[in-house]
């Protein structure tokens, strides 16, 4: 079982519980980027095997989606392009709970930022909900303002290419979901490149086929 508040509150020195998810206990020498990662705890700590015991108990379990960490790489894009999604923050939250069928990302674009290259899917369904801010869609058809608590779905196959802009002052946040279809194939009509899932990972070349 957890370490309890109570027990925490017992033991000497600076370790004192934080309230993670389904009310874990995570001691505060563990890095937050770490929370839930069983295998990093400092040894010092007086609560580790409890900790570790815990961190691998409750990693499935529910958490604040905000408090998830920030995706190690910015982009997967070549540059030129991965410096235009500096403005761009994915915390990975289908990954923290071991989903392999889709991701789910909680995502956040600063002001004049973007989401992605605008882009169609071969097999990849993707959807978006606004959680705050307003975004401006760009598709094939023009460009329209989502509001938070406004959601779009973009079908896969059907050659609508899709990018989301945050043309405001303030932060925009929206949650994504797509599915990993392998074998799916991206195409952008506004920029030389090209993108292939090939077992698990994204592969870019220019649209002529030579690589990056």
């Amino acid at each position: 079982m957890g370490v309890s508040a109570r027990r925490a509150r017992s033991l000497q020195g600076a370790y004192v519980l934080k309230r993670g998810a389904r009310a874990a206990g995570v001691c505060t020498c563990v890095a937050p980027n770490q929370l839930f990662n069983p295998t990093v705890t400092p040894s010092a700590c007086p609560l580790a095997p409890e900790i570790i015991f815990m961190a691998s108990q409750e990693k499935n379990e529910s958490i604040l989606a905000a408090d998830a960490p920030e995706r190690k790489k910015p982009s997967v894009y070549p540059e030129p392009f991965a410096s235009r999604m500096q403005s761009r923050i994915k915390r990975p939250l289908g990954d923290l709970f071991g989903l392999t069928n889709f991701g789910v990302n909680l995502t956040t674009i600063a002001p004049s930022g973007v989401s992605a290259l605008r882009h169609a899917h071969s097999k990849q369904d993707e959807f978006v909900y606004v959680v705050s801010g307003i975004a401006t869609l760009v598709t094939n058809n023009g460009t329209s303002l989502l509001k938070a608590g406004m959601c779009a779905g973009f079908k896969a196959g059907n050659g609508n290419a899709h990018q989301i802009r945050n043309d405001s002052g303030e932060p925009l946040v929206y949650l994504e979901i797509g599915d990993r279809s392998a074998g799916d194939q991206v195409t952008y009509p506004d920029d030389d490149i090209a993108g292939s899932l090939v077992n698990g990972a994204w592969e870019f070349t220019h649209k002529d086929g030579t690589p990056y």
